[in-house]
């Protein structure tokens, strides 16, 4: 695990507190680069864009001018993806020294070997051209992996490709925020059940650990726009929600809510179920002539007799639903809006 850990060390990026030591005065361009590094890192992209180019006009070193263009385009690329955010259900979130956290994320022995042994993949677009992928992990189709040199935000931002055939990859897709940040960002697993995803950051940790997060996966995320600076660093911490009922009155409130809300899905259910093949019989009942005629005749007849009864049962369940929702909500919980826990 040392020699993981070690691999793991070479790919993040300097410690964002680091001190830098001077022995003469510090140049207007060099202040204006420092105060540019405290923007980006506090997720001011668009105040930090302006620092670096400033900071480029008054730089004469072709080769620090060139880096700080490149600086300035990290800040940019924030910027457009602050545009659309996902805002998820955070189930856990854990500090590890970095000799250990490896062993708390759901990957097989296999996937741990082969980070180790390569940690970096080179993966090949359709038009023959080649990218590298650090700590990729296959997962749904898709390959999941870490860069600095795609387009990002700074540090090693987390990406994913979908395979296709004959070994090629589509083109690689930022997962934006809050899955990639201006610190490093890498090894994203989506657990086997498909309800979780896990990943690993440096961001707010020590040169020596990482934080390991717990986001519930939803089939269709909502994304938003969320605002430079604060706004935007609070999504990134990602700070697990305590949303558990504080007392026994609020507790006895969730439990009735829970069995409302499942008797009302399967009435639910069962209505739509009978709905769906009355109407289907009576297509068929169209189609077909004689004796099968008269016996869907006779099935919708009993089928339609039945949907008054199936349609006031999920009415009286659907009443006692909302009785249960407004009695959580006057005990102080939010109805539907628990979060699994995930533990490390």
């Amino acid at each position: 695990m040392l020699a993981i850990s070690l691999i793991f060390s070479l790919f993040f990026a300097a410690p964002q507190d680091s001190v830098q030591v001077f022995t003469r005065p510090l140049s207007e361009a060099e202040i204006l680069r420092i105060e540019a590094e405290d923007q980006h890192a506090a997720y001011e992209f668009g105040e930090a864009a302006a620092s670096y180019h400033k900071a480029f006009e008054l730089t004469a070193d072709s080769l620090k001018r060139v880096e700080l263009d490149s600086l300035a385009a990290l800040c940019r690329n924030g910027s457009a993806m602050a545009e659309f955010c996902y805002r998820p259900k955070v189930a856990g979130r854990k500090r590890f020294p970095i000799s250990q956290f490896l062993g708390h994320l759901p990957i097989s022995a296999s996937q741990r070997a082969h980070l180790s042994s390569a940690p970096v993949d080179t993966l090949m677009l359709s038009d023959s051209s080649r990218f590298a992928a650090r700590f990729p992990i296959e997962s749904d189709g898709y390959i999941y992996f870490s860069s600095r040199e795609l387009r990002g935000m700074g540090g090693l931002d987390l990406y994913r490709c979908k395979k296709l055939y004959g070994g090629f990859v589509s083109a690689p897709e930022n997962l934006g925020f809050p899955w990639s940040s201006p610190a490093d960002d890498f090894l994203l697993v989506n657990t086997s059940d498909g309800q979780f995803t896990l990943f690993a950051s440096n961001r707010g940790c020590s040169p020596d650990s990482v934080c390991l997060y717990a986001l519930v996966r939803e089939a269709v995320p909502v994304w938003e726009k969320v605002a430079e600076g604060a706004p935007l660093r609070e999504l990134c911490e990602l700070k697990p929600v305590d949303n558990a009922p504080k007392t026994a009155a609020a507790e006895k409130a969730l439990a009735w809510y829970r069995k409302a809300a499942a008797d009302h899905s399967v009435a639910k259910d069962t209505l739509s179920r009978v709905t769906r093949e009355v109407d289907a019989m009576r297509r068929r009942y169209s189609e077909v002539s004689g004796a099968e005629k008269q016996f869907l005749g006779a099935e919708i007849s009993r089928m339609e007799m039945a949907l008054p009864a199936l349609r006031k049962k999920e009415a009286a369940l659907a009443e006692r639903l909302r009785a249960a929702e407004g009695e959580c909500r006057r005990q102080g919980v939010e109805p539907g809006a628990e979060v699994p826990v995930w533990e490390f």
